[in-house]
């Protein structure tokens, strides 16, 4: 497996973070909507008001509706992405128990699952050996091992 693969995951995880938070923004959207409409008072005289044509409460529950609909569809992009990152993190999980290296296996997990940069990684084999561990250190021998395996 290469670096370029275990890293997928973390592109996986940042698009479903997207989508979550696209999700949020219109279930936002729609309570707002939702509560003008609760305030919108209707006139019921049969005499025109304001400059814009139609009724502003019926225009706001079709957006309401397009808004729904959106959010359906980005439920569903969501759903099928999380499928993905399972699929991908069953697949670096049984690439990670195949690596013999106990080092570098702990190193992989904890970059591409536990997405720790690699001063964090650096600070915990320290803690781990007792011994300075330069950033650089531990991605030098994640890549080592992973181009001759």
């Amino acid at each position: 497996m290469t670096e370029q693969e275990l890293g997928g995951y973390i592109y996986l995880k940042g698009q479903i973070e997207n989508v979550e938070e696209r999700i949020a923004g219109l279930e936002m959207g729609i309570a707002e909507m939702e509560r003008e409409i609760g305030l919108v008072s209707v006139n019921l005289d049969g005499m025109p008001h304001g400059s814009t044509p139609g009724d502003p409460v019926a225009r706001m529950a079709i957006a309401i509706a397009e808004l729904h609909e959106e959010m359906k569809e980005l439920k569903a992009e969501l759903t099928e992405r999380r499928a993905e990152l399972t699929e991908k993190e069953r697949e670096i999980r049984g690439y990670i128990d195949s690596v013999e290296d106990e080092k570098v296996k702990l190193i992989i997990e904890w970059r591409f699952i536990d997405l720790l940069d690699w001063y964090e990684i650096a600070g915990r084999l320290e803690e781990l050996t007792g011994k300075h561990v330069d950033r650089s250190t531990p991605g030098k021998q994640m890549r080592k091992y992973l181009q001759e395996h």
